[in-house]
């Protein structure tokens, strides 16, 4: 997913009536879903084409190393399906578009321990599978705030890669 950002008083308008009488232009760069390059094109995009509004890319790994850059230049930023992304930061100029609700590190595994509770008998073991990335971490901190009657043994094992 690219890195998309948007200025106001582009050479290209959108079709129609321009947003605030203002023509506005969309600016991509392919951020390529690796995390190493995201950094750099956000820079670029804030600092050299002087963008107003950042849409990030998709997912955790390509809007979490933004996000400092994000806070310290002031932007609005729209992130997509990100995890987590603002719990550290609480930027209030973020706007995450994942359908989890308030917690959303809680939201995606919630309803599967809720499940293997009232389950009998319960499991006693549950596997758990991540990406090889950095906010890997993000979705996990949930099953250790699960309470030992859904959760009753836990253990971390390294990546097999």
């Amino acid at each position: 997913m690219p890195v998309s950002l948007i200025r106001s008083g582009g050479k290209r308008s959108t079709a129609g009536a321009a947003p605030l009488g203002r023509p506005v232009e969309l600016v991509c760069y392919d951020d390529q879903a690796n995390a190493d390059l995201v950094l750099g094109l956000y820079q670029r995009l804030i600092d050299e084409d002087k963008v107003d509004l950042v849409i990030g890319g998709y997912g955790t790994n390509t809007l979490l190393p933004a996000m400092p850059l994000i806070v310290e230049r002031e932007r609005f930023f729209v992130g997509l399906m990100g995890l987590g992304v603002n719990n550290a930061l609480l930027y209030p100029n973020y706007f995450a578009m994942i359908p989890t609700g308030p917690d959303p590190n809680a939201a995606l595994t919630e309803g599967f321990f809720a499940l293997a509770a009232q389950q009998k008998p319960g499991p006693e073991t549950v596997a758990l599978v991540s990406a090889d990335a950095d906010s890997r971490a993000i979705p996990f901190s949930v099953p250790r705030r699960m309470p030992r009657s859904t959760a009753s043994r836990s253990s971390t094992k390294p990546p097999i890669r």
